[in-house]
C-alpha cells in the first residue's frame, strides 16, 4: 500500500481491549440469576441495535432490559455492567498514535454507544490533537458494515480511499470498506497491532 495519508480506527478490537463475556458475567452476578442472558436474548437485541445508533438513551434501554428480563438492577449498576466489557487500554498506544499522527490524519469509526463513549473516554485520555475526527455509531445514527457509514466517513473527511487504511477486527466490516474502495487491515491478532503501526511511522 502505497501514498497513505490517513488512517481508520475501529475501537474494540483494535485499540481497546474488550471481553462481551465480562459484561454478561457482571450482570449475572447483578442480578443473582445465571438464567438471565442480556448480551445474547433475541428480546433485547432490537433495543441494542437503537441504542448503538443512538436512538434511545442509557435510560430507556435500561428500562426496557429491567422489564423485559424481570430484574431488580439499579441504572448505576446496569451502566457498571455495560461497562464491564472494556476492561483494558494499553497507554502505549498513545506514544505511537501521537508519532503516527505526524504523518498521517488519524480517524476513528467505531459501533459504540453513548455509555461506552464516556467510559472509554476516560480510560483512553487521548490527546486533543491524535484524531482528526472521531466516528461514533451512536452519534452518526450510522454502523458498520453498513456501506453508507463508510460513505458517510468519506463525504465528510473528503479523504481519498486509495490513500486510507482501515483496520478492523471483523470480517463483515472489511468487506464493505474494500467496497468502496478503501485499503483495510484486518486485524485477526491484536498484539500485532503496535507492529503494524510502528512500521509505518517514518
Amino acid at each position: 500500500m502505497k501514498n497513505i495519508k490517513n488512517f481508520i480506527f475501529d475501537l474494540g478490537g483494535v485499540l481497546l481491549n474488550v471481553d462481551a463475556k465480562l459484561t454478561e458475567i457482571a450482570f449475572i452476578n447483578e442480578c443473582k440469576d445465571s438464567s438471565k442472558k442480556f448480551l445474547d436474548n433475541e428480546n433485547l437485541r432490537d433495543f441494542f441495535n437503537l441504542f448503538q445508533l443512538g436512538k434511545i438513551s442509557p435510560y430507556e434501554l435500561w428500562c426496557n432490559s429491567s422489564k423485559l428480563l424481570n430484574v431488580n438492577i439499579s441504572f448505576e449498576n446496569f451502566l457498571n455492567c455495560l461497562n464491564a466489557m472494556i476492561y483494558d487500554y494499553d497507554k502505549d498506544f498513545n506514544y505511537i498514535l501521537s508519532n503516527l499522527a505526524n504523518c498521517y490524519d488519524l480517524f476513528i469509526l467505531s459501533n459504540t454507544n453513548e455509555t461506552h463513549v464516556e467510559f472509554f473516554s476516560n480510560l483512553t485520555n487521548w490527546p486533543n490533537n491524535i484524531f482528526k475526527h472521531k466516528f461514533y455509531s451512536n452519534e452518526i445514527h450510522l454502523a458498520k458494515p453498513d456501506i453508507a457509514c463508510f460513505k458517510y466517513v468519506i463525504n465528510k473527511t473528503q479523504i481519498i480511499p486509495e490513500e486510507t487504511i482501515f483496520i478492523d477486527d471483523r470480517i463483515e466490516n472489511i468487506l464493505s470498506a474494500q467496497k468502496v474502495g478503501l485499503n483495510t487491515i484486518h486485524l485477526e491478532n491484536q498484539n500485532m497491532l503496535k507492529q503494524i503501526l510502528n512500521n509505518y511511522i517514518k
